[in-house]
């Protein structure tokens, strides 16, 4: 976990609007770290142009609300072949 929120932080640092990266890194934190502890270090990120990913990021770094979650939800039901956890091979 510690070098998968490594490798994360790296790619946030290459790419700063990658939102995506940020969750990962704050998952793997989570999961060593606590959540609280993770959440104090999440990864600040601009504004990623997918609509569900900034509502995804908002519910983790804990300005998202019950609608935002809803409209998270919604927005990935509504995306085929979207994968919520990555496939592995």
């Amino acid at each position: 976990m510690e070098d998968g929120a490594a490798q994360f932080r790296k790619d946030v640092a290459v790419n700063p609007n990658d939102t995506e990266e940020a969750i990962w890194a704050f998952l793997c934190e989570a999961k060593t770290l606590g959540f609280d502890k993770a959440r104090a270090r999440i990864l600040r990120v601009g504004k990623d142009p997918r609509g569900y990913m900034r509502e995804a990021y908002a519910l983790f770094d804990g300005t998202g609300s019950e609608a935002g979650a809803g409209t998270f939800l919604t927005i990935i039901s509504q995306v085929d072949n979207m994968p919520i956890v990555p496939e592995t091979t």
